[in-house]
């Protein structure tokens, strides 16, 4: 009997030294729980959907979906656009140096503010910074549409990036909204991300494809207005969406920061039975706290978080170069090596790979996720790329070889196209280790993160690889081919460097 107080002590010496910890760690801001702690193991495995109301789901949803229109409506039209201007000379060869300036640009700016958009939300709330960015990027977008010169055409492309940066927030609006940080539910939110993405993937080249130059298409249009700007309809028609996002979203979407919504709570009066002077309640009440300060950068580059980011960057320069010399390849002569598409047709065909995006994104992504995990997911879907690299190569030889687009070509177009629809799921897996990264101080700043080196690879990929798809055509290094195997050798890195994420979440 003597020696059970002693067996004892051990345990309650443990149980207070958890105690400790656990107080020290919700006292340090950047070492808190995200959304409280995590679901047991069996919570795990059973719950996989978030609690999250539907409507408040699809405001998010429907939020998100401004970036791919907004960026993607040019595609089918812009390397035609460029030519137009004179800025290449009349040389075709040349249209990738300056389409890839355009495209890029836009990433620049995002990448340059995405950071500060995140940074501000942890200040002074999700919802104002979301409706900022809604409030300026249809006019953005309109100017586009609406340019003259190759000038312009960079700076309303440039401010569209600016008015994109916000985008990083909306993640964090979903998370919060959740009120979870299991990673199948998390999953299971960025593959709805992926739909949205292909949502937006399909609708922005449509868009852009069916509704450039209308005046050569439908008699109504068939005016001065409509003949001196061809390209104001497609992102007219952008920037109209954009504002009905605004109008809802300004009426109807919830506040979610955590640290504002303790704010309100603090500045509710009190029951007026137990305060029969009325205003009192509110002069006694507590003022609110000021304002908590951004957590440096530095603070948030730990090893937990820097995997993450390294994937990130890899996955956003393969899959934003992809994305780039798709039309580029499309538009480009069958000379040239390439299919000699016109807008229309461009736009079909991104329109149709879009479509069976969405189905896959909505069918397969979590699922996958959540039955290989996360690790295993992004793996596989990231090496993918090889096999759309070798593609792209296929039909350039393939073009020049026949001098026309045959059986065999449209054969390597389809598996291009199917093999591309795997990138929403490495995009929703990779998403789930930064979610697991961040704290509830941290997670507007760590999206914020996460989202500006996406976007300043995204904005280098559009340069490097059309830039290298006009030097491969003006010096047949391989044959035309040389842009795929530099992509190649790049991917190949990056699955390396996928080897090095976590095999277990850290919230596990």
């Amino acid at each position: 009997m003597a020696g059970r107080p002693t067996s004892q002590e051990p345990h309650a010496s443990h149980e207070s030294n958890r105690t400790l910890t656990e107080e020290n760690t919700a006292a340090d801001p950047a070492q808190e729980p995200l959304l409280g702690r995590r679901p047991n193991a069996h919570t795990d495995k059973t719950h996989h959907k978030p609690n999250i109301g539907r409507f408040q789901l699809l405001l998010v949803l429907l939020i998100q979906i401004a970036e791919p229109i907004t960026a993607k409506v040019i595609f089918p039209f812009v390397n035609q656009f460029v030519r137009e201007t004179g800025i290449t000379g009349g040389d075709e060869r040349k249209t990738g140096y300056y389409a890839g300036m355009i495209e890029s640009l836009f990433f620049v700016t995002e990448s340059a503010t995405v950071y500060h958009w995140g940074s501000a939300s942890d200040v002074y709330g999700r919802k104002p910074i979301l409706l900022v960015g809604l409030m300026l990027l249809g006019p953005a977008t309109l100017g586009f549409g609406m340019s003259r010169t190759f000038g312009m055409m960079l700076l309303f492309r440039a401010f569209q990036g600016v008015c994109n940066g916000n985008i990083g927030v909306t993640k964090s609006v979903l998370v919060e909204s959740a009120g979870t940080s299991d990673s199948s539910a998390i999953a299971y939110l960025f593959s709805l991300m992926s739909i949205t993405w292909a949502t937006g993937s399909t609708l922005g080249p449509i868009i852009g494809g069916i509704l450039a130059r209308p005046s050569e298409r439908w008699p109504v249009f068939d005016t001065k207005l409509w003949r001196s700007y061809p390209y104001l309809l497609p992102c007219g028609t952008a920037a109209l969406l954009v504002l009905i996002t605004l109008l809802i979203a300004s009426v109807s979407l919830k506040e979610t920061n955590p640290a504002i919504l303790k704010k309100g709570t603090q500045l509710r009066p009190v029951d007026p039975e137990l305060e029969p002077e009325g205003y009192g309640a509110l002069d006694s009440a507590p003022p609110p706290p000021p304002p908590q300060a951004p957590i440096p950068t530095e603070r948030l580059l730990t090893k937990r978080t820097v995997i993450p980011l390294i994937n990130i960057a890899y996955l956003a320069f393969v899959q934003q170069s992809v994305a780039v010399l798709t039309p580029l390849v499309l538009s480009t002569s069958i000379e040239h090596g390439g299919l000699g598409m016109d807008p229309y047709e461009i736009g079909i065909v991104l329109g149709i790979w879009g479509l069976a995006n969405g189905i896959i994104q909505l069918l397969v992504s979590h699922r996958c996720i959540k039955r290989i995990g996360a690790r295993t997911a992004y793996m596989i879907t990231f090496a993918n790329q090889i096999g759309i690299l070798l593609c792209f190569a296929g039909i350039a030889v393939r073009v020049r070889t026949v001098g026309r687009v045959d059986g065999v070509v449209w054969s390597l177009l389809v598996g291009y196209l199917a093999l591309k629809t795997l990138t929403g799921i490495a995009y929703a897996s990779i998403y789930v280790f930064v979610v697991d990264s961040a704290t509830e101080s941290t997670l507007g700043s760590i999206n914020g993160l996460a989202q500006m080196v996406s976007s300043i690879l995204r904005a280098l990929a559009p340069a490097v690889s059309s830039s290298l798809y006009s030097v491969s055509l003006e010096k047949r290094y391989l044959g035309g081919t040389m842009v795929y195997w530099v992509l190649i050798a790049i991917t190949i890195s990056g699955i390396w460097a996928s080897a090095k994420l976590p095999k277990k979440m850290y919230r596990s």
